[in-house]
């Protein structure tokens, strides 16, 4: 492809009137110059870790360890950037050649459009029957099994670009009040039930066959005693729950506890609603002391979207 370049009006950036040229590199997915390296025009390189000077980065060096990349990663970003991607709208970040960290749901499979009309995608992702009719069916082996299928599913999407592999699943709460309304997300009201089905559901998806690598992330969610969206005048971004240390550590926290120390998630989502005043992605004893303390949690904490309002 070839382009002139002569001094013009405001919007021109071109200086000179020395005729470039310019070829396709299909390797990085840029427009290069041949031979004159006075370029009037900015090529817009596709940045990724296949492309110099990103790859020889150690965040880009997937031989190296979780925490080491990460670390490096982090050093290079400037505040702007860290502001940026605290939200569920995040952009990635373009200058150091990191996509959009996208998420997805998976409650009884994955939330997805369905087809090539639709996304592009080769196939429409399975629906199983949701938390409440899965639980009912008190079949271990059934749960692990969706999971997997569930995992398989999201890879597949994954690898077309049409979803993520972080999910936002299982929903473990409690469904001890009707008046809820989002209760076949949830295996049940019984804290034993809920620790079974997490252990085999978010197990199955995750796969962790191989200590290096997760299939997908699984999230338990909404961190903790919450089950109201709004009623009565009382929304989920203002609600306090009241609730006994007795009533927490043996019913509320059941469920979570299995999540860290029998599925081992690598994600758990605190909730909108505050519990003895203190919000719950603000409550330093619950995510710190209690979860990574107490229960061995090596994952990340995620909030809920625009969880600014709430805290």
């Amino acid at each position: 492809r070839r382009t002139s370049g002569r001094r013009g009006s405001l919007g021109d950036p071109c200086t000179g009137g020395v005729e470039q040229s310019f070829m396709y590199n299909s390797t990085d997915s840029t427009l290069r110059y041949k031979g004159n390296s006075d370029l009037c025009m900015d090529a817009g390189a596709s940045i990724n870790c296949t492309v110099a000077p990103y790859n020889s980065y150690p965040y880009c060096n997937y031989t190296l360890d979780a925490d080491t990349r990460a670390t490096d990663l982090v050093s290079r970003l400037q505040l702007v950037e860290k502001i940026q991607n605290m939200q569920n709208s995040n952009p990635g970040v373009p200058r150091l050649g990191v996509p959009q960290f996208k998420f997805s749901e998976c409650l009884h499979g994955v939330l997805s459009g369905c087809g090539a009309a639709v996304n592009g995608s080769t196939g429409c992702p399975t629906s199983f029957p949701h938390a409440l009719g899965l639980a009912a069916t008190f079949n271990h082996t059934l749960w692990s099994l969706a999971g997997e299928t569930v995992s398989t599913e999201a890879r597949a999407l994954h690898n077309q670009d049409v979803t993520g592999i972080a999910f936002w699943a299982p929903d473990v709460n409690l469904f001890k009040d009707p008046r809820w309304g989002r209760g076949q997300e949830v295996p049940g009201e019984d804290p034993f039930l809920t620790a079974e089905y997490v252990a085999h559901y978010s197990s199955g998806l995750q796969q962790m066959n191989e200590a290096r690598y997760l299939k997908v992330v699984s999230t338990c969610k909404h961190f903790s005693a919450y089950d109201l969206e709004n009623w009565n005048g009382t929304s989920r971004m203002e609600f306090n729950a009241i609730v006994t240390d007795q009533d927490l550590i043996e019913y509320y926290f059941v469920p979570f506890r299995s999540c860290v120390e029998r599925a081992h998630v690598q994600s758990i989502m605190c909730s909108y609603n505050a519990v003895n005043g203190i919000p719950s992605c603000a409550n330093s004893l619950y995510q710190n002391t209690i979860a990574r303390g107490e229960w061995g949690f090596d994952g990340f904490f995620v909030s809920d979207c625009e969880i600014g309002r709430a805290v």
